[in-house]
């Protein structure tokens, strides 16, 4: 529940910055289309397993397809979006959400450097084991997770990369009757990814 927490305020520290100033001192918004890609590291999955099965991963994968608004000001870069995309690791699936971030540029000549707070609430659809003994391990009770860390973009108006590092958090619970070592499956961890905005 303390995690949670920290998610929602810093959730609310991002979107009160993209919203607070309503009156038209926000710049007009542009279209933002992102990729991004990376590694999860998800320590606590290898607790879950299932019985008699030697399988038990320590590394995910995610890949996030974005479309939103972003606000550039001389001072900022705010973005809002809506992504889909897959995730892979001990379970596979569709992940589903919206992130928003709240850049402050560092400098110019460092390639319009920005960074700044993220922080995201996606849901992890459609969770299939990926061991041997698929068949024995249902999930139910899918309650979205959250992410929550550091963006930073750099590059020109037309294109730019992006490198974000959060802290995800995200279970997902085994249906009564299945083989398997506990109840639920932790995902939590580090989530570092890289890509493209446009």
């Amino acid at each position: 529940m303390k995690m949670n927490r920290v998610a929602i305020v810093a959730s609310v520290f991002v979107l009160s910055g993209i919203f607070a100033q309503a009156e038209g001192l926000w710049p007009k918004p542009n279209l933002l289309l992102e990729t991004v890609g990376g590694v999860w590291f998800v320590p606590d999955a290898e607790q879950f397993f299932v019985n008699g099965e030697n399988y038990s991963p320590d590394l995910a994968y995610n890949i996030d397809f974005k479309v939103g608004l972003e606000f550039e000001d001389d001072l900022y870069v705010a973005d809002i979006a809506g992504l889909v995309g897959p995730y892979i690791g001990p379970v596979v699936g569709v992940n589903v959400g919206a992130d928003a971030s709240f850049r402050f540029k560092v400098s110019e000549k460092t390639g319009s450097l920005a960074i700044g707070p993220h922080a995201g609430y996606n849901w992890y659809l459609f969770p299939t084991w990926t061991g041997d003994n698929d068949a024995y391990v249902e999930f139910e009770n899918l309650e979205p997770g959250w992410m929550v860390g550091l963006k930073a973009t750099w590059g020109s108006e037309k294109i730019r990369g992006v490198v974000s590092i959060d802290y995800v958090d995200v279970w997902f619970d085994a249906k009564d009757g299945s083989t398997v070592s506990k109840k639920d499956l932790s995902m939590q961890g580090l989530l570092l990814q890289g890509g493209i905005q446009f």
